[in-house]
């Protein structure tokens, strides 16, 4: 055999030891691409899943501030009903002082 066959088939043999490594790198490649769809689609639920997190937060802020709100004016209305009582049962001692003439 020649030195040009020799040349040829080792250049042939590159050739395709070269073409089988190209074929393997493009499967890694799509594995890659894939993997990185599955990390941005994570993402992307993660990103979800805190939004969902912080619209229940604001939430329960909006109710804490009703109940807040909701105990000043108990408090609040729970002092007027003394201060009518107290008027009440002053009231009701000026009252039995009158006495009708029949």
């Amino acid at each position: 055999m020649g030195e040009f066959a020799k040349i040829k088939d080792s250049l042939e043999a590159i050739s395709v030891e070269l073409n089988g490594a190209m074929g393997q790198l493009q499967a890694a490649s799509q594995d890659v691409a894939a993997g990185a769809q599955q990390v941005s689609n994570g993402a992307v639920t993660l990103s979800q899943g805190a939004q969902k997190a912080n619209d229940i937060t604001q939430g329960i802020n909006q109710i804490s501030m009703v109940v807040q709100n909701n105990v000043a004016t108990a408090e609040e209305s729970a002092a007027a009903s003394e201060e009518l009582s107290g008027q009440a049962a002053m009231l009701k001692g000026l009252v039995s002082k009158f006495r009708l003439k029949v």
